[in-house]
């Protein structure tokens, strides 16, 4: 038997029932889209309080508020896209 938070405040719910509950203890309406390395997602339950909404019907928890993990071929255009730009800062050839 949760208690369960509110706009009006925090109540008692009885119920035989699992409730989709948010970290918050809030009633969730969404579930955290944050990519697995299974090719899944995080479906953890947020409410709309607590989730980070990045996109159209793109939502992540708490959990998950940074950026998703990237490919090796995203961390290797990244790190060249830096070394780039620090080449550039400092006037080395690259």
């Amino acid at each position: 038997m949760p208690w369960v938070r509110t706009d009006a405040g925090v109540m008692h719910v009885k119920t035989s029932k699992r409730l989709n509950l948010c970290h918050c203890r809030r009633f969730a309406d969404l579930k955290c889209d944050w990519p697995t390395e299974d090719g899944g997602t995080c479906s953890k339950p947020v409410c709309t309080y607590c989730a980070r909404h990045v996109g159209p019907d793109v939502d992540y928890c708490p959990f998950h508020r940074g950026d998703p993990p990237m490919t090796e071929e995203q961390q290797k255009t990244a790190g060249e896209k830096a070394a780039a730009e620090a080449a550039k800062i400092l006037g080395v050839k690259r």
